[in-house]
């Protein structure tokens, strides 16, 4: 039933976007100019607005301010009470109602599209990803478990004794009760625990050699919805918070040890099997469903080490020889060569380099922008003007510059913020249309550039520049956080027959090449669903 809801959903987009992106790209160019009288007599419709207001139980006139505005810019934009778009454009179209016509903005667009998305991305987790973690997790568990209780040497059990309590952890978080965990486990899982509970900040682990940042265990989001994705976000956080580095500080006193426990996950997962399934194929489940939302995690994952431990211990590797001095210092010296993380929580104590991870976070362009513009002391703290600046918007400049003051505060800013755009300048659509994520973002792009005399006169000043600029940030911030803004799922007025009310033309904002860019994007919604 649910598949079923999320097709349907598709189509209408799909169908609405193909008739909207069937206009020409660009509009044509030399548009006729107008202007608003200052008694606003050549403004249609602005009794029957009024009327209809009126009919609801609310009076209405525009203010000096507003009529101001209107006259200067050809648009004004009034608060509302109302908590969903759809509100806004229902009122005139049901009963008899004074009829006005509607303006369907990018605003409404978006913000249905980051319906769909939110609603496609939490059946997905409840639906499938889910059962695959609980499997993964419980049978990495086990494994881990047989592997610390056959174990002789005190460097290879004390790896496996840390996985033990790696998965112990994740498990519990998972609601899976009675683990069989040895004494010496134990304690360590429920300080994890508790940590998680509590949620305050970093503490120093129980597993790590370093301190671990609970705050992020605070469940949000459409997470918040069910027991089921609270259990999902805790798991999942676990596993994409918690590096293992091949540099550490620390090394001469941990041994390596969070080096031998990443080898011996990756070869649990290639080598071990839960209901007639590779564990691996558990893991590539959750992987790249996730990965082709949100995109690919920059740290190493079991593939990457799989793929070392074969060249250097051979196909048919036994655990006991991780432990081998020469060959781990050869596996080492080619694991610090392979990719380091492009997104960095830059604090004291955090291991640096080479790191993996079991489910990473994942790499995606904003946070990338986010961090290359921020710098302590100078610049702690970024803003999303800077996504917006670097996706090419010279207004998120002017004000980055001129009200903010960026410059001032950090030398190297204007710089970096420049080679950024440059970069994001030479991605072509293919590289933009890899995740849904970054498809999200190039929709965006499409609404911060310059207005010329191709379209209509209310879009060629800087009022809607700015009503172009918070429209995208508002997606931004839909598209980040994932955040359902209503809180009772939304029905439909249905009913036929009565009084048939002839239906008045509305007018949609002309952006054909962001319908063009958000048409291809819900196809690959489709197409993923």
């Amino acid at each position: 039933m649910k598949e079923l809801i999320h097709k349907k959903v598709v189509v209408f987009l799909i169908g609405v976007l193909v008739g909207l992106s069937s206009l020409r790209t660009e509009p044509a160019s030399g548009l006729k100019p107008y202007k608003i009288k200052s008694d606003l007599s050549n403004v249609s419709n602005l009794k029957e607005f009024a009327d209809a207001i009126r009919y609801y139980g609310r009076d209405f006139s525009l203010t000096e301010e507003q009529r101001k505005k209107l006259v200067e810019n050809g648009f004004v934009v009034i608060p509302s009470e109302a908590q969903q778009f759809f509100h806004i454009y229902e009122s005139p179209h049901f009963g008899i109602t004074p009829r006005i016509p509607n303006f369907i903005t990018t605003d409404c667009v978006l913000h249905i599209y980051h319906l769909l998305y939110d609603f496609s991305l939490r059946a997905v987790e409840v639906e499938k990803l889910l059962p695959a973690l609980r499997d993964l997790t419980i049978a990495m568990f086990e494994k881990s478990l047989e592997l610390y209780e056959r174990a002789k040497s005190s460097r290879l059990r004390e790896a496996c004794r840390r996985n033990v309590i790696f998965f112990g952890v994740a498990a519990s978080l998972l609601k899976f009760e009675d683990l069989p965990l040895p004494k010496e486990c134990a304690s360590s899982v429920e300080n994890e625990l508790r940590n998680i509970r509590e949620h305050k900040g970093r503490k120093k682990s129980s597993i790590f050699p370093f301190g671990h940042d609970y705050s992020q265990y605070k469940v949000r989001g459409h997470y918040t919805r069910s027991e089921e994705l609270s259990r999902f976000f805790l798991a999942m956080t676990w596993y994409g918070q918690n590096a293992f580095p091949f540099t550490l500080k620390s090394e001469s006193t941990d041994g390596n040890i969070t080096a031998i426990q990443a080898m011996i996950m990756s070869w649990l997962l290639f080598n071990s099997e839960a209901n007639k399934r590779r564990l691996v194929d558990l893991w590539d489940e959750i992987y790249s469903i996730t990965s082709l939302y949100v995109g690919s995690s920059d740290d190493l994952n079991p593939h990457d080490l799989y793929g070392l431990i074969v060249e250097v211990y051979g196909e048919n590797v036994d655990i006991d020889s991780f432990i081998d001095d020469e060959k781990l210092k050869a596996f080492l010296r080619k694991a610090r060569n392979l990719r380091k993380p492009r997104i960095v929580t830059e604090l004291v104590g955090l291991p640096e380099g080479v790191q993996f991870r079991f489910m990473g976070k994942r790499y995606i362009l904003d946070s990338y922008v986010l961090q290359r513009l921020s710098k302590w002391p100078h610049r702690p703290f970024p803003r999303g003007l800077d996504v917006m600046a670097v996706l090419g918007s010279r207004r998120a400049e002017e004000i980055l510059d001129r009200v903010f003051l960026e410059p001032d505060k950090w030398k190297d800013y204007p710089s970096i913020r420049q080679k950024l755009k440059e970069e994001f300048s030479r991605l072509d659509e293919r590289e933009w249309y890899k995740t849904l994520f970054s498809g999200w973002l190039y929709v965006i792009k499409a609404l911060l550039k310059e207005w010329d005399d191709r379209y209509p006169s209310f879009m060629r000043n800087v009022a809607w520049t700015d009503k172009e600029l918070n429209t995208s940030l508002a997606s931004w911030v839909e598209l980040r956080h994932d955040v359902v803004l209503y809180g009772k799922p939304s029905g439909a007025e249905g009913g036929d027959g009565g009084q048939k009310i002839p239906q008045p033309k509305g007018y949609v904002e002309p952006v054909p090449e962001f319908y063009r860019r958000l048409l291809k994007l819900v196809k690959l919604n489709a197409k993923i669903l």
